[in-house]
């Protein structure tokens, strides 16, 4: 890499563009001139924490003082605006972003102040959460998108980092690649075809297939893992990385934002991507600004004679909404960070009204409700009716249980639906897996798609596993590959073929790879173990769990997975200890209640098996298994009354889930409560017509009422 000064010899007018833009300042070393803050005496009060920022010769300081006392030097600043971070340099080589940031709107917005990134929360030292965390290091997370050219640097052995970067901040070549061979040609007098430049984006988009300069865009602008020691520009965005899909918590089941997952996830949903828009169709690339300012920016798509009109907005009253409050809604981060929806959504409140998506109608007309703003949308369409959407079937997962099957698969095969969307729904399918659309998914075009049914294989029989997905191992794209080979790792050498052999031995490599890349944090450590393990290495699986507990002894898989490692190894003392030492650190965790609970239970110690059980319940009321096996266990221990409290409490919360649903008719039934069996058997059966257990439940049901063969005892007296 050459620098971005290099580029700017012959290409001034862009350079000019770029040093004024985020791109540019996207990190920067910490000067007066750099940041943008109070450093003139400024503080801040965070709880029992005092932080004052001072000016020291060259030097910028951040103090505490009071909870947490301390004096440290900014290193360098994180962004422009709206807010600005500085990073604090650590002695082991990490650079921890602080948790207190200067809020850079202007005074009239309520800028210009040192603010919390966490609001009032207050998070304590050793917490994964807290500033000084090695799990908020810019190292593992930041830097790589705001630096040109980042290498992490980590060695495992010392636990340090030596990380290093061509150039701070986003520059020429972190979207163009490596630019000696291109300075060379040009010095050389621009002779040749071959200009030496890895990127140079078309001014028309290609006519089918990923666009090269959304996938350049991807990478920093995305929820994503990193699967490649040092990405390359130009390279497909997953071979490089694996993004996340419309994960629950990031997304809303049409897709919105609900967190901050950037804008790559919403904008691959949107018809604009499917018709081959480009960022750069509306962002000035270099300078970063919009190519127009307000509807006029759209308009130079849409013809603002008939969407920039009341027949379009249905909206008389000045002042009118602007295109992008209804089409791209802002969702706010970080405190004060806004960012706009690049899905461009169609406002849908009779969704709201149905699944509690939300809407932009509620923007402005919160109190009038969303059911008032249906009607309204209602009678603007007429006779019509509403567009189809993939969220009603998305939204089936939140039942759970097998109840959503019908709905996610309908989704997966619909090839109108966006590629994320249909991913999504065959990865929620993953504990029901089905290896018809699993082999459908992997022949798909879409790699998201590809990528879906590899992960989603794992849950297939040996034998449907290999079928599905062994083509897989040699895909097009690195991602689909890793995913093929993890599903495809325990497989015995004999059942594949001598092609599937050599082909999942490269991907195991690239796999391998991959996992070192997050090698700095336990999650990658845990993926390493789980690998380790279904390949037959417990002892390597042990020193990898053991090593994300040496990273981050606050992360419970690490915890579950040695447990159920020691378990296996007939260790059971051994893996009921190292649950014990999970709660210690992370008491709150409803997965090592719950796997603690099984385990009491396979010891017969019935009471402890129980108490962990109901702590698992408590801690995750959205989950509708851990209330289904805590049911099983108190009837199981002669608590049938008990059992069918906790089944009534689950079933309100999940009333289509199919094991819950099941529990409740077979105890009820056992227990002589016959109408509350009925009920639950009647509601499986319109649930699920086409199987025959319902109607041959009902009939039993009926049977034992009637004091026939099989008649339950005497039943319990009612609550």
């Amino acid at each position: 890499m050459v620098g971005s000064a290099a580029c700017a010899e012959c290409h001034a007018d862009v350079a000019a563009k770029w040093r004024a833009s985020h791109h540019a300042r996207a990190m920067q070393k910490a000067s007066a001139g750099t940041a943008l803050g109070d450093f003139a005496g400024g503080s801040f009060r965070d709880g029992r924490t005092t932080w004052k920022f001072e000016r020291s010769a060259e030097q910028l300081r951040a103090r505490s003082a009071g909870a947490e006392p301390g004096d440290y030097e900014v290193a360098y600043t994180l962004g422009v605006d709206p807010l600005q971070q500085l990073l604090i340099a650590i002695p082991d080589g990490r650079l921890q972003p602080l948790h207190v940031a200067w809020d850079a709107r202007p005074a009239a917005a309520k800028g210009q102040r040192w603010f919390s990134l966490l609001g009032s929360e207050r998070v304590a030292a050793g917490d994964p959460a807290h500033w000084k965390s090695p799990a908020q290091s810019a190292n593992a997370s930041c830097a790589e998108c705001h630096t040109t050219g980042f290498r992490k640097g980590f060695d495992l052995a010392a636990n340090r980092y030596d990380s290093t970067w061509a150039e701070a901040g986003v520059g020429c070549e972190a979207c163009h690649g490596a630019g000696s061979r291109h300075v060379a040609w040009a010095r050389a007098g621009a002779r040749g075809a071959d200009r030496g430049l890895a990127v140079a984006f078309a001014k028309s988009a290609p006519a089918a297939g990923p666009n090269p300069e959304v996938e350049t865009c991807a990478p920093c602008h995305s929820q994503r893992a990193r699967i490649a020691e040092q990405p390359r520009a130009g390279d497909a965005f997953l071979d490089g990385y694996v993004p996340a899909l419309l994960d629950r918590g990031l997304y809303h089941d049409d897709g919105q934002l609900a967190d901050e997952a950037y804008e790559w996830g919403s904008f691959v949903q949107s018809e604009k991507y499917a018709a081959g828009v480009r960022c750069s169709d509306c962002h000035e690339p270099h300078g970063g600004q919009l190519r127009a300012q307000g509807n006029a920016l759209c308009g130079s798509c849409h013809e603002p004679a008939r969407f920039d009109a009341p027949a379009h907005h249905h909206h008389t009253a000045a002042p009118t909404p602007s295109c992008v409050d209804c089409h791209m809604p802002e969702h706010e981060f970080l405190s004060i960070s806004a960012e706009r929806d690049h899905g461009f959504p169609v406002p849908r409140p009779d969704l709201s009204v149905a699944i509690g998506t939300p809407n932009a109608c509620g923007a402005c007309h919160a109190k009038r409700g969303d059911a008032w703003a249906a009607k309204a949308v209602e009678s603007w369409r007429g006779s019509a009716a509403p567009r189809s959407h993939f969220a009603t079937r998305l939204h089936a997962r939140e039942a759970g249980g097998s109840a959503a099957g019908q709905e996610l698969a309908a989704l997966v095969g619909d090839a109108d639906a966006p590629a994320i969307a249909r991913a999504t729904a065959l990865i929620e399918l993953g504990a029901v897996p089905q290896r018809e659309l699993i082999e459908r998914g992997a022949r798909a075009g879409d790699p998201l798609l590809r990528l879906a049914a590899a992960r989603t294989a794992v849950g297939l029989a040996l034998s449907d596993r290999v079928a599905a997905t062994g083509g897989l191992l040699g895909d097009a794209r690195r991602a689909v590959r890793i995913e093929a080979a993890n599903a495809l790792a325990d497989v015995a050498d004999e059942v594949l073929t001598d092609s599937q052999r050599a082909a999942r031995s490269r991907a195991l490599e690239e796999l391998r790879a991959a996992q070192a890349v997050s090698a700095d944090s336990p999650a990658g450590q845990v993926n390493a173990a789980e690998l380790l393990a279904r390949q037959g290495d417990a002892k390597g699986a042990e020193a990898a769990y053991l090593t994300a507990l040496r990273l981050g002894d606050y992360f419970a898989p690490a915890y579950l997975g040695l447990a159920d490692l020691y378990e296996s190894s007939e260790r059971a003392d051994d893996a009921l200890a190292m649950l014990r030492r999970g709660l210690e650190r992370a008491p709150d965790s409803a997965d090592l209640h719950f796997a603690q609970g099984l385990l009491h239970g396979r010891r017969n110690e019935t009471e402890p098996a129980l108490r962990e059980l109901a702590a698992a319940v408590r801690l995750e009321p959205q989950s509708a298994y851990y209330p289904y096996v805590y049911a099983l266990a108190l009837n199981e221990a002669g608590r049938a009354r008990d059992a069918l409290t906790a089944l009534r409490a689950a079933v309100a919360h999940h009333p289509a889930d199919q094991n819950l649903l099941g529990a409740t008719a077979l105890i009820a039934r056992d227990a002589g409560r016959f109408d509350e069996a009925l009920a639950a058997a009647k509601r499986l059966m319109e649930l699920f017509p086409d199987q025959p257990e319902p109607r041959a439940l009902i009939d039993e049901i009926e049977d034992r009422r009637l004091g026939g063969p099989g008649a339950a005892p005497a039943p319990v007296t009612p609550e």
